[in-house]
């Protein structure tokens, strides 16, 4: 090697440094960047003097060696065209032309062309197939560095630096902590096998769903915690249907997990059918069933407590309409309470399903779809902007005014759905959820409006927001309001989010309080698969013959697990009449 002068900016450790011009192999290339390092192994992008790319490898250990890459057959591992020795023995300098390609971390970071979901899943199920070769010559990954995954114009997968990589039950020497899975985090050498890289395949994906940076987890912590969110708190347009299928291969237990990656191989594409079913142009109006039902929670009447849960279903005449909702007051208020907060959202949700049977809020059938959400969407806002100066109204012509923070005024959560012409608009505020379920699998489709949550769907590292204090204090609610100048209350109300979804047959939806996922298992005994409440939900949902009974049986499942808070449920069966 020559020109070994060096610039700022590089690694003090490696011998290549960022402005180096290296000749390797009879070329004279010019480093242009680091792109990564992972353990030993540090990686440069260069271009020699025609303009063309190469990924530099610089092994920094010499007992490293490359029978992986002689064993495999698959183009779709990147081998090097030249090494050579690093100066003293000290290791090794790889030159790998680089491909017409972007790494995932590059593709996340495009915002002209981020990654599409129904993509994603096509370069998941073909960064399958490149692991199935690999796990056919006798050897494991255990991780995957979004910066060494490459993704060609024609969504091929390239993977780069995959030279030196262990068999089962043996721990690598280089470890992508942001994919890796807790058993090789943990250096659990006889856990680490093919459903690690399971987890690893999964946990890139679930990266590239969410388009979001890829965490490192502290020392002595697993990536778990991240992959406990599904990616839709990043990137709440996601289409449903994809999550539930992932999810399982993120599960921290490897004897729980999705057992191979044939297997989630078929998932992924499993998935990728889901969605493309599920359009508005295949939404039709097909014919609904609902059913409402609550309880004090047999652990909170033990204790004295009320019901403050409110609840709604409204079917229209032609059975082809639906309004559905769930309002749970939020406790501890000191000027009024949760029940009164959650009756005054309750009246405007009754007065929305009069409008709506009267023809108040009428739709010709020839509203263009944008249009007719875009009224929807008016409507279900207006539920909670009226509520919210009720509730106002009532504080002020019963408590004196006040003079600082208003944060003890009475409060509800709300979850609504209006299902009609095959679309389902969902509107949420606070910790009361709607599920979807698909025939095979269950998913939330609104996103909680607490601290954690929220926390992390703005930025913050999701090993820092699990630890805040207050995590599950909610962020958004019914009933928002600020001090006037006369000590008056005056309404705010709060940002809602909303979700269309469109509908298919034997799709079933449950609206439901905090009181029942709380409880979907037993009290102390931690959930630690990330949809093992949905896992539970889908038992019922998929079991239930008719939305009356699955909420009876909602009902029963929280109880029998203490139903220590009030539990409100509304279910909507969609048929194909």
């Amino acid at each position: 090697m020559s020109g070994s002068n060096v610039h700022a900016g590089g690694d003090a450790g490696a011998a290549v440094q960022p402005g180096m011009t290296l000749h390797v192999g009879g070329k004279a290339l010019t480093v242009e960047a680091a792109i990564a390092s992972s353990g030993s192994r540090r990686f440069h992008r260069a271009r020699d003097t025609s303009g063309a790319a190469f990924t530099l490898v610089e092994e920094q250990d010499p007992t490293s060696t490359q029978t992986l890459l002689s064993r495999v057959r698959d183009d779709r591992l990147l081998r090097p065209i030249h090494s050579q020795p690093l100066p003293g023995g000290t290791g090794a300098l790889h030159v790998f032309r680089r491909p017409s390609a972007i790494s995932v971390n590059e593709w996340i970071a495009d915002p002209a062309a981020p990654p599409e979901p129904a993509d994603v899943l096509r370069f998941g199920i073909r960064l399958c197939e490149a692991v199935e070769s690999i796990h056919g010559a006798g050897y494991v990954i255990l991780s995957l560095d979004p910066d060494l995954v490459l993704r060609t114009p024609t969504l091929d997968v390239v993977l780069v630096g995959l030279d030196d990589l262990p068999t089962a039950g043996a721990l690598p020497r280089h470890i992508t902590g942001s994919t890796a899975a807790p058993e090789v985090m943990h250096k659990l050498a006889p856990l680490c096998g093919i459903t690690s890289d399971v987890y690893a395949i999964a946990a890139l994906i679930h990266g590239m769903l969410a388009r979001r940076p890829f965490w490192t987890p502290p020392p002595g912590v697993s990536s778990v915690v991240a992959h406990q969110f599904s990616p839709r708190v990043w990137r709440s347009d996601l289409p449903m249907g994809i999550w539930p299928r992932i999810a399982p291969a993120l599960d921290p237990d490897p004897a729980r997990r999705t057992p191979h990656v044939a297997a989630l191989k078929a998932l992924l594409r499993r998935a990728l059918d889901m969605i493309t079913a599920r359009t508005p142009e295949n939404a039709r109006p097909w014919k609904l069933d609902g059913w409402a039902d609550s309880h004090i929670g047999v652990g909170k009447a033990r204790r004295g407590g009320d019901q403050q849960d409110r609840l709604f279903c409204g079917v229209g005449q032609t059975l082809r309409m639906v309004l559905a909702s769930v309002a749970d007051g939020v406790s501890h208020a000191t000027l009024g309470d949760g029940g009164t907060a959650a009756e005054h959202t309750m009246v405007q949700v009754r007065k929305l399903f009069e409008e709506i049977h009267a023809g108040a809020a009428p739709d010709d059938g020839q509203t263009p779809l944008r249009d007719l959400l875009q009224k929807r969407h008016v409507l279900l806002w207006r539920i909670q902007e009226e509520a919210t100066r009720q509730i106002a109204d009532d504080a002020n012509a019963n408590h004196p005014p006040l003079k600082g923070d208003p944060s003890g005024v009475m409060a509800s959560t709300l979850v609504t759905a209006l299902v009609e012409d095959g679309m389902a608009s969902v509107v949420n505020l606070g910790d009361s959820r709607a599920y979807l379920w698909d025939g095979e699998t269950c998913e939330a489709i609104t996103i909680d409006h607490d601290r954690r949550t929220e926390s992390v769907r703005h930025g913050m590292d999701p090993y820092q927001a699990v630890h805040l204090e207050a995590a599950g204090a909610l962020t958004r609610a019914v009933g928002r309001s600020v001090v006037g100048p006369d000590g008056k209350l005056v309404a705010a109300p709060s940002t809602t989010d909303i979700y269309d979804i469109p509908m298919r047959p034997g799709d079933r939806l449950l609206l439901c309080s905090d009181g029942l996922p709380d409880y979907a298992t037993p009290v102390g005994k931690p959930v630690l698969s990330p949809v093992g409440i949905e896992e539970i939900l889908a038992r019922i949902m998929q079991n239930a013959p008719d939305p009356a009974m699955a909420a009876h049986e909602f009902i029963g499942l929280a109880n029998r697990n203490g139903g220590h808070d009030n539990i409100a449920v509304v279910v909507v069966f969609v048929g194909a009449g």
